[in-house]
């Protein structure tokens, strides 16, 4: 009778922990974000194994060495994004999207306006 009480223990237990532990067993999606820049006009792709990873993220581009926030958009469902023209100084500039529940935080190359 003791070990059927304890295996039932055992196995509420288990029930309740599994549910639990299986999103840290599933991790957070890897995510990537490019860059690239035509006359101040910044664009790129967040890109991630995990296509609910690409939408929806803020993209913030950063000017060096100060990284201060020169402009930033949402990336589209494709992952796409687009500052439009931030009239840009010259110097040199990288993106980057901020890690959540499930997905990486990702930074660009430094692309450099001339």
């Amino acid at each position: 009778m003791f070990v059927k009480a304890v295996l039932a223990a055992m196995v509420v237990v288990a029930l309740v922990l599994i549910p639990a532990n299986a999103s840290a067993l599933r991790g957070v999606a890897t995510t990537t974000v490019t860059i690239k820049e035509k006359s101040g006009d910044f664009e790129g792709k967040v890109q991630s194994s995990d296509p609910a990873c690409r939408g929806n993220r803020l993209v913030k581009v950063k000017e060096l060495p100060s990284k201060d926030t020169i402009a930033s958009d949402t990336s589209e469902s494709n992952g796409a994004w687009n500052t439009g023209n931030t009239n840009a100084d010259p110097g040199d500039y990288f993106a980057k999207v901020k890690k959540t529940a499930d997905c990486s935080k990702a930074k660009s190359q430094v692309v450099t306006v001339n």
